[in-house]
């Protein structure tokens, strides 16, 4: 579970991590500073969502 604000935060920081790439959980909490449980849990709504598909397990890629 996580805040409104941590998540708002967190998606803007996962999309600009990932660009064009496909980048595994950890990848993206180097490059966003996130803890890596944070990142997961981020990952994962914006998958529910729809703002991400995962590509192979733990293999993330923005939707266009």
């Amino acid at each position: 579970l996580v805040s409104q604000n941590f998540y708002q935060n967190g998606c803007r920081k996962v999309l600009e991590a990932i660009d064009n790439s496909e980048l595994s959980a950890k990848e993206i909490a180097l490059k966003t500073g996130l803890e890596e449980k944070g990142c997961t849990a981020v990952l994962q709504l914006m998958r529910e969502e729809g703002e991400l598909i995962e590509k192979r397990k733990g293999i993330f890629r923005a939707v266009k």
